[in-house]
């Protein structure tokens, strides 16, 4: 018995080498290139050539509509847009608003329920309720799109009759109106909160449970647990979301709860996609529709930037407080 124990722990032994040996063995470039290469086509085909020839587009100015290809480069496309057009100008501010709000109150509103959803204790629970608030994240957004409309209906909508009122929300011929993006603002946060509260409970679960342990021991709340122990953990995936939302909010594309994008754009539902369908689709203005894609590229950028750096700053202000509190402390101590 012993003989053969040991041929099979010598055999173990063995083979784990071998997995080791093939792990740490250098790999030639072009097997993982070769690999990548099928998503890579796709990128370049589907994402590179694209902008490539967006940008083509957006500097060719027409010399003479008559003439096909009489064009000159130029930047008066974006200049149009920026002195002309008031419509972008409401599409620049819809894209602006939704990114900031939608943002933080969905983040926020997915912190509580994935806490609520990881502090249960039951397995089939937890996977009832992550399924449950999974479920619009995988309906179909035209249905979504059509029961919002159907919810803020200015004659049959629910809201409206909740509440007594006769509200224009989606057709209040105004251009410059806020309702119509307060509605597509609502429809957002409810559908990214299905994504954003799995992610974060799946996160939360991974977090080592022994911290709590120590931290209820030393006396700290759930709420003193939550900000110094769940939050910093999950710090690396709140990143991730609000890169996965900041992208999301700057590409709104409401047209499903209105007719068409006519509709949106004058009743106030105008943002960077669906100026972008507009300018694409009937009598088609590509030089005027890639001059759009460059400013919502820029704008993308830029947004992340700030809102990344916003972040950043604020939680150096909080370590700060913190190591301050840190020393006042030990400073009264060795003075008692």
């Amino acid at each position: 018995m012993n003989l053969i124990s040991e041929f099979f722990y010598r055999r173990r032994i063995r083979k784990t080498r071998l997995e080791l040996g093939i792990l740490d063995q250098q790999q030639p470039f072009w097997k993982p290139f070769l690999a990548l290469l099928p998503s890579i086509l796709v990128i370049f085909l589907f994402v590179f050539l694209p902008f490539l020839y967006s940008i083509s587009k957006s500097l060719s100015v027409e010399i003479n509509h008559n003439v096909a290809g009489n064009t000159r480069f130029g930047f008066d496309n974006f200049i149009d847009l920026i002195t002309i057009d008031t419509n972008f100008h409401i599409a620049i501010r819809n894209s602006v608003i939704y990114s900031i709000a939608a943002l933080p109150l969905g983040l926020i509103i997915s912190l509580i329920i994935a806490s609520a959803i990881a502090s249960l204790h039951r397995k089939y629970a937890r996977g009832f309720w992550q399924t449950v608030f999974f479920l619009p994240y995988v309906t179909s957004a035209i249905a979504v799109s059509v029961s919002f409309a159907y919810i803020f209906d200015s004659e049959t909508g629910f809201i409206n009759k909740l509440f007594g009122i006769s509200k224009r929300w989606l057709n209040s011929g105004n251009s410059s109106s806020l309702d119509a993006l307060f509605v597509v603002l609502i429809s957002g946060i409810w559908r990214s909160i299905a994504f954003e509260v799995l992610i974060l409970t799946t996160a939360m679960l991974s977090v080592n449970p022994t911290l709590y342990k120590a931290a209820a021991i030393d006396g700290a709340s759930s709420v003193r647990q939550f900000f110094k122990i769940t939050l910093p953990s999950v710090s690396k995936t709140i990143n991730f979301l609000i890169t996965i939302g900041i992208i999301g909010g700057i590409k709104v594309f409401p047209i499903g709860i209105f007719l068409n994008e006519s509709e949106a754009i004058n009743n106030g539902g105008a943002t960077f996609l669906v100026y972008i369908y507009k300018n694409v689709r009937g009598t088609p203005n590509f030089a005027q529709s890639g001059a759009v894609t460059i400013y919502l590229f820029v704008f993308g950028i830029a947004l992340s930037i700030l809102v990344k750096k916003f972040l950043a700053t604020i939680i150096l202000i909080a370590d700060k407080i913190s190591e301050k509190n840190v020393y006042y402390k030990i400073k009264n101590s060795q003075i008692h």
